[in-house]
């Protein structure tokens, strides 16, 4: 890294990590600056119900919800409930956060 992009970059104020990240990655250049995070995971049946965002350099933050799952075919009643249930328990933490 250097010249205009090294003083772009050091010109970034460190800020805090976003509330509820549990890890948070290096900082990256696409036509702005940012760094991407990882907040809470949810385990619903077959699936991963994960928290994501993205954080800017003036701290703020767009998130949303990634399911993680290698089948999701074929649910049973429950199995739909409890996936519903990890959802809807990511969403209501992504609007307090917000």
């Amino acid at each position: 890294m250097g010249g205009e992009e090294h003083d772009r970059c050091c010109a970034i104020r460190p800020c805090a990590p976003p509330a509820g990240a549990v890890r948070t990655f290096d900082r990256q250049l696409d036509s702005n600056w940012f760094r991407d995070f990882e907040g809470t995971t949810r385990r619903a049946g077959p699936a991963r119900v994960q928290i994501c965002g993205r954080q800017l350099p003036d701290g703020s933050t767009r998130r949303w919800i990634a399911v993680h799952t290698r089948h999701l075919d074929g649910l049973e009643p429950a199995a739909a409930r409890e996936l519903g249930g990890a959802l809807t328990d990511a969403a209501d933490e992504i609007e307090r956060l917000n």
